[in-house]
Order: C-alpha cells, then sequence, then structure tokens
C-alpha cells in the first residue's frame, strides 16, 4: 500500500511539474513521457478521478497499461495530437468499454473539432 502511494505522489508531482510545458497535456506531452510515468500518470488520474468521485475503482497495473496502450495508438494518428490527454482518456475506455465503432467516431470528430476551435497545440 506505501508503494502504491509513492507511485501516486510521484506521479502527481510529475504531473504538476509537467503541467508548466507550452504544449499541455496533449499528444506531443504524451509522446515525451516514458512508459513508467504513462502507467504512473493513467493510474494517479484513474485514482484521483474515483477519489473525486467518492468511488474506490483503482486500476490493476495491466488495466493502466491497456489505457497506455490505447493512448500510444490514439496519439501516433497526428490529427489526434492536439487533443488533450483527458479527453483521450475517456475515448480509449469507451474503446475499451466496447462502444461502437459510429459513437466512437463521432465522438472523435468532435474532440478533433473542439481542440481546433480552442486553437489547442497552436502556441
Amino acid at each position: 500500500m506505501k508503494k502504491l502511494f509513492a507511485i501516486l505522489a510521484i506521479a502527481i508531482t510529475c504531473a504538476v511539474a509537467s503541467a508548466s510545458t507550452s504544449h499541455g497535456h496533449d499528444g506531443v506531452w504524451w509522446h515525451t513521457k516514458s512508459p513508467e510515468f504513462k502507467e504512473a500518470f493513467i493510474i494517479g488520474y484513474k485514482a484521483g478521478t474515483a477519489n473525486a468521485s467518492g468511488g474506490h475503482n483503482y486500476l490493476s497495473a495491466s488495466t493502466a497499461l491497456r489505457y497506455v496502450d490505447g493512448l500510444n495508438s490514439f496519439y501516433n494518428n497526428f490529427r489526434n495530437t492536439n487533443i488533450h490527454v483527458e479527453d483521450a482518456i475517456v475515448y480509449v475506455k469507451d474503446e475499451i468499454d466496447g462502444k461502437d465503432s459510429d459513437t466512437l467516431a463521432a465522438e472523435l470528430d468532435t474532440m478533433r473539432k473542439n481542440a481546433t476551435a480552442a486553437g489547442y497545440g497552436t502556441e
């Protein structure tokens, strides 16, 4: 348990320190991170969102790796580079949960339009 809290503390610290980059938390940011950071980030992010909603639904390491693989694949498409990681995580979760391809396509189209309209990645 202490090890988990140490990993979460490191992930949160790294996430806060990384927040000051010029690209924000998008595909450019994601691709600069090590595999260990990515796994710790996902575990910490999901633990934080579970705690914020009053739940205790923590990810296993294998599930976190599925998210990491999904995000790597998501950001390998250059059209997704400007989408913030928080939105990408929701999309990857929907893929893991088996949402139908039409729903996923509409979701992705909306995220791309929103990222472009907000000027993400133009700094």
